[in-house]
């Protein structure tokens, strides 16, 4: 008579190979997680900066950006002071480029024109 079914080593040879091809895909998904947070992070200044811009021409007074708090695992590159006019328009000196960037080397620069376009590269 035979039985139907899995002997023990037929599971276990199963369970070791999937546990291998995790081990093996798990730091592509770990790098994968800090790309997301990066770029998000960058939209979410990059969004601030547009909303400020248009506070500034509604209020038309002069406001300054400041940089909200930083998620763990980004940090920030390089720092900018971004000031916009009653405008809309950035005060002179007050656009730049902001960079943030994770552990694994990838970076997001946030750049504000001279004009006053808000972009991400």
């Amino acid at each position: 008579m035979k039985l139907k079914g899995f002997t023990l080593l037929e599971l276990l040879v199963t369970v070791a190979c999937v546990g291998l091809l995790f081990s093996l895909s798990l730091p592509s998904l770990v790098s994968l997680a800090g790309q997301l947070t990066l770029n998000n992070q960058a939209r979410v200044i990059s969004s601030n900066l547009r909303v400020l811009q248009a506070e500034a021409e509604t209020q038309h007074t002069r406001l300054t950006f400041a940089l909200p708090s930083l998620p763990n695992g980004v940090n920030l590159i390089k720092p900018a002071n971004f000031s916009f006019a009653a405008s809309g328009f950035p005060v002179p000196g007050g656009s730049g480029t902001l960079i943030i960037g994770n552990k694994f080397g990838q970076q997001r620069k946030i750049i504000l024109s001279s004009a006053g376009r808000v972009r991400l590269e």
